[in-house]
């Protein structure tokens, strides 16, 4: 499993919150673990507003960096709509991915055709 590490910024980090957002990042990397290399999350609260601010930071292999940052009155709201915003981030890289390799084959396979321009010509 990724290396998930949840930090606490003017609070006090609980059992239960982090163990709900272990929960909710599992999930929400389950089908796309390989690009992953850590998960840093910053949980805080926010006086002046109330609110409550989750930022979460994944870091994937190859150096490239996912970002989130949600505020809510909720922290569990606020959770629930970082990871899901991160899913959809993680999706989006995969399916580009997906259509790179397909380009590609698609490419060498264009490549190894004869030139039918040539073969007509002569």
């Amino acid at each position: 499993m990724n290396k998930i590490n949840v930090q606490g910024l003017n609070l006090e980090v609980t059992r239960a919150i982090e163990q709900y957002v272990n929960k909710k990042l599992s999930r929400a990397i389950k089908h796309q673990p390989e690009f992953i290399a850590s998960i840093r999350v910053n949980l805080s609260y926010e006086n002046r507003t109330n609110t409550n601010l989750v930022e979460l930071i994944i870091f994937l292999h190859g150096g490239k960096t996912l970002r989130n940052q949600t505020r809510s009155e909720d922290m569990y709201a606020s959770v629930d709509i970082a990871c899901a915003s991160i899913e959809r981030q993680l999706r989006k890289l995969k399916e580009k991915n997906i259509d790179l390799k397909r380009y590609r084959s698609l490419e060498d396979k264009l490549s190894t055709l004869p030139d039918l321009g040539v073969a007509i010509a002569v």
